[in-house]
């Protein structure tokens, strides 16, 4: 009997769609999605994955016939994919996602080439295509596409919820399922609601209050420049009058000093003058 297919496995063990995506172009640029897988490598590569001797294989344990087993090389390969995707950028992901999907496949299989260069970019958008066909009409958290010609209500609630996902920035997330996305989505949408109802509550009383603080804010503020302008005045006017008592005080003081030097001037023109009318005595012959 064959085994699961790779989309099989790979569809039944997640549903992130950027791991989805990584992980079918990868498989479909490495070994394939059904068996017979071909053994890269010179014999040392096996499975869907091209788990290698003295890598992967040897890494986790595994025997060339547990590697080409789509469920268990899926199993596997699955965190290394995971690590892979959450290197690539949203923006990547978003401007042009066969490109990040091609690089997380490198990052996780680890070839000496990416798969542009190897295999060439027409092989790479024919697989990419391949993947899109794949992942069409199956549920998937964070993806499109659904099929609309096939797809029941069913299908369109996880697609609804990755496109309200994107609108509310829930969409690279990592949601595990709609249920996750509309929680969270119903919590934005009630603290927008509260928030709405508190502008209508608050704002208005509230706004009211502010123009009235303001209008008495505004009016003891012109006071209190009234008040600094006279206080400022006064302080002016009184610096004015210490500064003319001040001159005063100096001008007077000058004054004492010129008629003490004056004092002092005629005291002393008047001792020269005594001694210069002193005649001394003949002395007795």
């Amino acid at each position: 009997m064959a085994g699961p297919t790779v989309p099989h496995a790979v569809l039944s063990q997640t549903k992130n769609q950027r791991l989805r995506e990584s992980m079918l172009l990868g498989s479909s640029l490495e070994g394939g999605w059904q068996a017979p897988y071909p053994v890269g490598d010179q014999g040392t590569s096996f499975g869907p994955y091209q788990m290698h001797e003295g890598g992967a294989l040897s890494q986790f344990g595994l025997t060339p016939r547990q590697a080409e087993n789509a469920n268990t090389a899926t199993k596997y390969m699955l965190p290394s994919y995971s690590a892979a995707v959450n290197q690539i950028s949203d923006q990547e992901w978003k401007n042009n996602p066969e490109q990040a999907a091609e690089q997380a496949a490198v990052i996780a299989e680890k070839p000496a080439q990416d798969y542009y260069s190897s295999q060439g970019t027409q092989i790479v958008n024919q697989n990419w295509r391949a993947t899109q066909d794949v992942l069409k009409g199956k549920k998937s958290t964070g993806g499109f596409p659904v099929d609309a010609k096939t797809a029941s209500f069913g299908d369109w609630v996880p697609a609804l919820g990755g496109i309200l996902g994107n609108m509310f920035g829930l969409g690279q997330l990592g949601v595990g399922g709609f249920k996750d996305a509309a929680e969270r989505i119903g919590l934005i949408l009630l603290g927008g609601l509260l928030i709405v109802v508190g502008i209508v509550i608050f704002a208005i009383p509230a706004a009211r209050a502010g123009i009235s603080a303001a209008s008495g804010t505004a009016v003891s503020a012109n006071r209190g420049l009234r008040a600094a302008a006279n206080i400022g005045g006064a302080q002016a006017a009184d610096q004015q009058r210490r500064q003319a008592i001040a001159d005063r005080s100096i001008a007077i003081g000058e004054k004492k000093v010129a008629l003490q030097q004056q004092r002092e001037n005629r005291l002393a023109a008047n001792q020269a003058a005594r001694a210069r009318t002193k005649v001394p005595r003949a002395s007795a012959g």
